[in-house]
């Protein structure tokens, strides 16, 4: 079991993470599963057991799981606030505060500055993401404008400055995943999306 996840029949506070929902705590505590009989009938007692195991367990990773997104989404809100309060949103900028963050939170597998109209501009890490970034035919940047439920995710990010994520979906960099969209407003004006 990884250290970070909280160990089996240890108190586990259950807290609601930024999605809302009121802060609560308690506490975790089931008795361990008792063995099959020897005759290889199962102990329903024993099954029992094993299954309010199960359940608790399933919630303890899910309420790991939604902490680790909420710290994660709140670090890429500290970028957009990084990026206004300093007020350059050049390309050069964004890549080296992105490229700061993922070294020290490489859970992340890409950080990318996209323009309002939804073109990739930069993809951090580097090679493998800025390739994804860019379309096999024309070699031009992708605009996310394109994919269907990227483009009513990120119009959401662009009307309401709130974190809006896409339903899961193949990634172009490979596999499955969940893309949220952060737009960085400068005044009035939009200056690009994290």
């Amino acid at each position: 079991m990884h250290p970070d996840i909280p160990k089996f029949n240890t108190p586990f506070p259950y807290t609601r993470g930024a999605g809302g929902g009121a802060i609560t705590e308690k506490t975790c505590k089931c008795s361990g599963a008792t063995p099959g009989r020897r005759s290889g009938t199962p102990d329903p007692a024993g099954y029992r057991d094993t299954e309010a195991a199960t359940r608790v367990q399933a919630v303890e990773v899910t309420v790991r799981l939604q902490q680790e997104i909420d710290h994660h989404l709140k670090l890429l809100e500290l970028l957009r606030d990084h990026l206004r309060g300093n007020g350059d949103f050049s390309i050069t900028h964004f890549t080296t505060e992105a490229d700061r963050l993922h070294a020290r939170w490489p859970a992340f597998q890409a950080i990318n500055w996209i323009a309002p109209d939804g073109r990739m501009l930069a993809a951090v890490p580097g090679v493998a993401n800025l390739t994804a970034g860019q379309s096999p035919e024309t070699n031009q940047s992708l605009n996310v404008m394109d994919v269907q439920d990227a483009a009513s995710a990120f119009r959401r990010a662009l009307t309401t400055e709130q974190v809006a994520a896409t339903p899961p979906l193949d990634l172009r960099a490979g596999g499955r995943g969940v893309v949220t969209y952060l737009a960085v407003h400068d005044d009035d004006e939009i200056r690009g999306v994290i």
